[in-house]
């Protein structure tokens, strides 16, 4: 149920496609992300570390100010073409 209230809680989801990495300087090349938060290098298959989070943090934030997803295209391939470039 929707509660718009001042006392509302904000609840954050899809943390079901999250990886835990064991230190600061450990990196992963899992492609594990949600299309349209999902950073360039995990796209093109690099390792990637924390800072993707901040890709990931900036989309979302993009998302909350515009109401629409950076990059967003219907067609998938076109999709990730606009995210790496």
């Amino acid at each position: 149920m929707s509660d718009f209230t001042e006392e509302a809680k904000v609840r954050i989801g899809d943390l079901g496609s999250a990886a835990k990495l064991a230190s600061v300087n450990d990196t992963s090349q899992f492609m594990i992300g949600t299309l349209g938060y999902i950073a360039p290098e995990v796209l093109r298959g690099e390792a990637y570390s924390f800072p993707c989070d901040i890709w990931s943090l900036g989309c979302l934030l993009f998302v909350l100010l515009s109401a629409r997803p950076p990059f967003w295209n219907e067609d998938k391939r076109e999709f990730k073409t606009n995210v790496v470039n």
